[in-house]
């Protein structure tokens, strides 16, 4: 049995990135969204995990490019419109844990943190399904597979899971397949450790990329493919923002010689959401056109202390159209859970 405490949150569109985080003034590491960047803070030293979470804010017809007469469309839910956070207490032996959920209430978790302190963040790897096209083979509803998805591989990490071998171990053993696209993962520990986990395009080969108790990021291309000059484009575009975002949070954090504080970790992944995006777009002769097209957003910003064992949750609510063409977008205050231990 489950013992679930659980907050609805009322949001339009969720956005992923991952970040560190802390209470007090920090010195960064990088394990990480759409952009994700994991820190390492210190006095106290302090590990945390920053994430953007990026989303459509549309329908499940949206997502799924199911065409529908607009009166119909309307009147469906959006996809991320109630993602939840939830407080898990396995009465097998298994590790509690604080998670947002979203799909699935079981196996729909997007990020999290359990009760030894290890986080875990999941991403779209959008290269292998650019690659993959028409050939990806998605298993959803009633069409059997063996092992678990890539949303519930989250859930088994978290479940099972207290340091970065242990999750190490359980990704490269456990049989997987992908329910509806592929993924990659951000995974680190209380004790400095975390690594991406990535699978190649035809899934043949599994990559485990370390952070080598630096500051790491991560968003929407893999890693293991690319050099570090090669992910930081100087100029963006919607086709090449996983990399533009990528060289912009790791300057970003570059610049810092000193302490980080939570203002900091915040700003940093503030500047890769897809509002700054965006922003930055626009700013070309076509850009504002292209922008008005684009129909994701982030969502939620989410922080997670690892040694207290708190997440920190900032939503999307929503936009204001100017007249000139811009926007002015709406998020909520952070809200602050523990995981009771």
């Amino acid at each position: 049995m489950w013992r679930q405490r659980s907050a609805a949150m009322q949001t339009t569109i969720a956005t992923i990135l991952r970040a560190s985080d802390t209470t007090s003034t920090c010195r960064g590491r990088r394990d990480a969204p759409s952009s994700t960047t994991r820190l390492r803070l210190q006095r106290p030293v302090v590990d945390n995990l920053s994430r953007n979470y990026d989303f459509s804010t549309g329908t499940l017809a949206d997502v799924l490019g199911i065409p529908l007469p607009p009166e119909v469309n309307s009147k469906l839910p959006r996809v991320m419109g109630e993602p939840y956070i939830m407080e898990w207490h396995p009465d097998d032996g298994g590790y509690a844990s604080l998670a947002i959920q979203a799909f699935d209430a079981l196996s729909g978790t997007l990020d999290g943190i359990n009760s030894a302190g290890l986080v875990v963040s999941i991403m779209a790897d959008e290269e292998a399904m650019a690659a993959l096209g028409p050939h990806l083979e998605p298993h959803p509803g009633a069409v059997q597979a063996t092992g678990i998805h890539e949303l519930q591989v989250m859930r088994f990490v978290l479940d099972t899971c207290a340091t970065a071998a242990d999750a190490k171990e359980a990704l490269l053993t456990a049989k997987q397949y992908y329910f509806l696209v592929p993924c990659h993962y951000i995974v680190a520990d209380r004790e400095g450790n975390s690594f991406v986990y990535e699978n190649s395009t035809g899934r043949n080969v599994q990559h485990v990329i370390e952070g080598g108790g630096r500051p790491q990021v991560v968003t929407y291309f893999q890693i293991y493919r690319h050099a570090e000059g090669e992910a930081k484009p100087e100029k963006l575009t919607v086709e090449n923002n996983a990399f533009w975002r990528y060289g912009t949070l790791t300057k970003q954090i570059a610049r810092n010689r000193g302490l980080f504080t939570i203002e900091d970790l915040k700003a940093n992944n503030s500047c890769v959401n897809v509002q700054r995006m965006l922003e930055e777009i626009s700013r070309g002769q076509e850009g504002g056109g292209v922008a008005a097209n684009v129909h994701s957003r982030t969502l939620w910003h989410s922080l997670y202390d690892q040694n207290a064992r708190t997440a920190e949750f900032s939503f999307y609510l929503g936009e204001t159209m100017h007249a000139d063409g811009s926007r002015t977008e709406h998020r909520s205050d952070y809200l602050r859970f523990e995981l009771q231990v």
